[in-house]
Order: structure tokens, then sequence, then C-alpha cells
């Protein structure tokens, strides 16, 4: 199973977690679906799996994953579902969670 292209955009700089009283949020990568897979052969219902699945809100790239890392990303929120660079409102949710739009 292709886990597809990782955010190559500059959030990958940014720290997962922030410390408490930081001034700057973490990284802008939210968990679309934990540790969970959607198949044609099971109805798209959500099975178990070892992959979760990742998007990037700054350049709106999405992969799958195994990696440890996404035990300590946040789930994606409803109002963040459609936010991506190709998104009408951008550039006002980036300013809104202290970013600039994505550089390529």
């Amino acid at each position: 199973m292709s886990g597809g292209p990782s955010c190559a955009c500059s959030e990958k700089a940014e720290p997962i977690a922030v410390p408490a009283g930081a001034n700057r949020p973490g990284r802008l990568w939210r968990v679309v679906d934990y540790r969970c897979n959607h198949s044609a052969f099971n109805g798209y219902a959500c099975t178990s799996s070892n992959y979760s699945a990742v998007k990037c809100l700054r350049c709106g790239r999405h992969w799958r994953t195994t990696a440890a890392y996404v035990e300590r990303l946040q789930a994606i929120a409803a109002d963040e579902v459609n936010i991506s660079s190709g998104y009408e409102g951008h550039a006002e949710a980036m300013k809104a969670r202290g970013r600039t739009p994505h550089d390529t």
C-alpha cells in the first residue's frame, strides 16, 4: 500500500508539540484517520490498521504512516477538513493559526 508523498513544506520543521506557554502553535499536521483503513473490500467501513492518515493543513498533502509521531498529533477538527493550499480561505486560516500560507 502506498503511503503517498508526505509534507514537503516548511511545516515539517515546526515542532510537533509545543511547550506550555509558547506563543506559536505546534505543527499543523492533523490525523484524519487514526489506525484505520477504508477499503472497497469492506464497504469503506473503518477496519483496524497499523496505518494512520495524516494531512498537512499548510500545503494540503495527505499521506498514510505508521510513524510514532501520530500519537502526538491532534485529530482534524470539522472546521479544518477543507483547509489546504487551494482553499479559498487558506490565507486567513493560516493567519488564524500563526502561519503564512504555503511556501512552494
